[in-house]
């Protein structure tokens, strides 16, 4: 009777296919990390814009009004018309909103005191859709309610 020595060619597949199944969950785990990293970064450049504008309308009350932008008014290929200061000021977040999100885009509404700054960005596609075009990715929005208090 022979005594086997070594690993028979079974085992050996056999190892390398568990090797070969944990590098590919590896790798799934480092995807997932990425894709979620580069979300909260532009929940953090959201924010950002966001509270830069409603500094910028505290800094000017006597022209609070002046501020209102809808929607469709504030996107890449769509900016506020006028001139001026606040013109200039919302020209300036437009464009940087446009060009620091995804398909950026952004509102600002004034009733009064009362302020409301919102932007919205397209996300990436669901994770199991295979249409990698724009019409498929979904709008995330990231809006803030602030009172500026009158002085006096």
């Amino acid at each position: 009777m022979r005594h086997q020595r070594g690993l028979t060619l079974l085992e050996v597949l056999i190892s390398v296919l568990l090797l070969s199944l944990g590098i590919l969950g590896v790798a799934g785990l480092q995807l997932h990390a990425l894709r979620s990293s580069t979300e909260a970064d532009l929940r953090t450049q959201a924010r950002l814009h966001v509270r830069d504008m409603i500094e910028r309308i505290r800094m000017t009350p006597e022209d609070r009004e002046a501020f209102e932008v809808t929607e469709n008014s504030c996107a890449a290929d769509s900016l506020p018309g006028g001139s001026g200061f606040v013109a200039a000021e919302i020209n300036n977040w437009c464009r940087t909103v446009a060009n620091g999100l995804p398909g950026g885009r952004g509102m600002i509404s004034v009733d009064g005191t009362d302020i409301r700054v919102q932007v919205s960005w397209l996300e990436r596609a669901a994770p199991d859709s295979q249409d990698f075009s724009q019409d498929e990715r979904e709008r995330t929005e990231y809006g803030l309610d602030a009172t500026v208090r009158e002085n006096g």
